[in-house]
């Protein structure tokens, strides 16, 4: 269990803790195991086992990859994060907050698996879905940065909807 930290990794750095295709291997993290990515910049990170959450704060251009994450997957402060989520493999819940650029790609078994996906403080947001079949091109959905809030004089209750332009 623990903690597994990757942190201050560039496309430069850290070669001896890279595989033969300059990726980070996070092999031996477990279900118990928290990962930690932080102050990354250009690095692809694999994580293979299932892990119980993953956090990616303050990290520029990486590309995570995930198989299987039992609680969350937390991006905070990154800008042009991208994280896959591999197939077979699936992340009930994703919370990205003050992000710039961030992408979600998720695999036929993460998409059918419907997760959460709580945005706050984010610019230029998507996620990439599956084709409706699996010879169909993937399919990037926007995350909506605008909102309006309109409350009802009668109850004095708010209703927040996505603006669209």
């Amino acid at each position: 269990g623990g903690r597994w930290f990757v942190e201050n990794f560039d496309e430069d750095t850290g070669a001896d803790k890279k595989d033969g295709n300059g990726v980070v291997q996070v092999e031996k993290a477990n279900l118990k195991s928290n990962v930690f990515l932080t102050m990354c910049d250009n690095t692809f990170v694999q994580i293979q086992p299932k892990v119980k959450a993953v956090t990616i704060d303050n990290c520029m251009k990486c590309t995570v990859y995930v198989t299987e994450v039992v609680s969350t997957i937390e991006i905070v402060n990154c800008k042009s994060v991208k994280v896959i989520v591999m197939p077979g493999g699936k992340v009930p819940s994703f919370a990205v907050d003050k992000c710039e650029s961030p992408l979600i790609i998720l695999s036929r078994s993460a998409f059918e698996a419907n997760p959460d996906i709580y945005s706050s403080n984010v610019t230029a947001m998507n996620v990439e879905i599956p084709g409706a079949t699996d010879d169909d091109n993937n399919r990037e959905c926007p995350v909506p940065e605008q909102f309006i809030t309109k409350i009802d004089p009668a109850t004095g209750n708010a209703t927040t909807t996505a603006t669209e332009h």
